[in-house]
């Protein structure tokens, strides 16, 4: 089960969650009332000095102390309870989920409205507020009239620390945005590989019943898209040919792409029912999968014929999940590799094939069988090559 983590804006709170639970009804839908104030309270950093926050200032040290880097915390222990942690962000929470050290326990995030260029915002609002740099370094906090705080410190900080942010994003913006403008939040939607939505008409709090149906609709195609697509990886177990130590390392490569791209990763297993025969047999060390094997996730899946989708539990999960296009890696390339990837085929699913990630027990075989994939429909990728350049897989042509 995956978890769902609601970072709300500023005025807003936890409650703002039941919005949410409809649209992720398989998942465990959670809102965090945060009690932070400035971005250096978000994170790892502040969970790991807690010990040295005496060294700090009175005024800072009890907000640290309040607030005990909760956004950290929080997706810290989702992450130990839950397959993913899935984040939903608004506004400024935003910011602060970006400033809190997350990106390696996080899937993948929905920002709505959100605050990517702090500096400039603070900037923009001493302009409004007729405020100098040298005016706000000397009095270190201004009160505007229209009821923000201006602080020299909370300004030094984001200048000093940018946002790193690599987790797979979908950005919900509207044109009205009075906070963020549309050429800063393409910069760094183009910069940080996110997919940006624009609502024509839409303001930075989505309130009202046009714009809240947008941001549902908005939630529900991100996830057919983010989530039709699976990495399939086929009988990488004790008893497979002794070839498939040539190709793990691939594999696992693809698998951290995989999951680092939000898709679904999927083990599947040979067990040999058959009497008379020695491998693959149901509940002994053979059909457990190769301990080099990297496993993410508990989608294991057991067949009992060469074809992958002859199980009903992976035809299941498929139809529950939605997907629609299947990466393929694993053995034998001349048996359920071909098998699954000739019947996904005629299914009408969309398969690539990893010819990096793929092998046999005939490897003088190989090639012949790369040729048949892509006679067949299949797209051959190579993977390896690219991941290691910062690249995407290839088609391989």
């Amino acid at each position: 089960m995956n978890a769902i983590l609601y970072i709300h804006g500023k005025g807003g709170s936890a409650t703002e969650i039941e919005h949410y639970k409809p649209l992720f009804p398989d998942s465990e839908v959670t809102g965090l009332d945060y009690q932070t104030f400035s971005p250096w309270e978000t994170g790892k950093e502040l969970t790991e000095q807690r010990e040295q926050i005496d060294a700090r200032i009175n005024s800072v040290e009890s907000r640290w102390k309040k607030t005990e880097g909760q956004i950290y915390d929080a997706v810290d222990e989702l992450k130990c309870k839950y397959e993913n942690v899935i984040l939903i962000a608004n506004s400024i929470g935003a910011f602060f989920s970006m400033n809190a050290g997350i990106d390696d326990f996080v899937q993948m995030a929905y920002f709505i409205s959100p605050i990517v260029d702090m500096e400039k915002l603070i900037t923009d609002m001493m302009q409004w507020a007729n405020v100098t740099e040298q005016e706000l370094e000397s009095e270190g906090v201004i009160h505007t009239d229209f009821g923000e705080d201006l602080s020299w410190e909370y300004l030094c900080y984001v200048r000093n620390h940018p946002i790193t942010w690599s987790v797979p994003t979908q950005i919900l913006y509207g044109s009205n945005d009075h906070l963020t403008s549309l050429e800063t939040i393409t910069d760094f939607a183009n910069k940080h590989q996110a997919t940006l939505t624009v609502m024509e008409g839409g303001e930075h709090w989505f309130h009202t019943k046009d714009q809240m149906l947008f941001l549902d609709n908005w939630i529900k195609n991100e996830k057919r898209n983010m989530n039709t697509r699976a990495l399939v990886v086929i009988d990488i177990q004790n008893d497979i040919t002794k070839h498939y130590r040539n190709i793990v390392d691939n594999i696992n490569a693809a698998i951290d792409w995989a999951v680092s791209e939000g898709m679904h990763v999927v083990y599947i297993k040979h067990n040999n029912i058959t009497a008379g025969t020695r491998t693959f047999k149901p509940g002994t060390r053979g059909e457990e999968l190769a301990p080099e094997l990297k496993v993410v996730s508990d989608n294991i899946f057991v067949k009992t014929k060469s074809n992958a989708l002859t199980s009903e539990a992976f035809c299941s999960f498929i139809e529950t999940n939605g997907i629609t296009e299947f990466y393929i890696a694993g053995a034998d390339a001349t048996a359920c590799v071909k098998s699954t990837c000739f019947n996904m085929l005629k299914a009408g699913y969309t398969v690539h094939v990893f010819s990096d990630c793929v092998t046999s027990y005939d490897l003088n075989k190989l090639p012949e069988m790369l040729s048949y994939y892509e006679k067949q429909g299949c797209e051959l990728k190579i993977f390896i090559e690219n991941e290691l350049s910062g690249n995407p897989p290839r088609s391989q042509k």
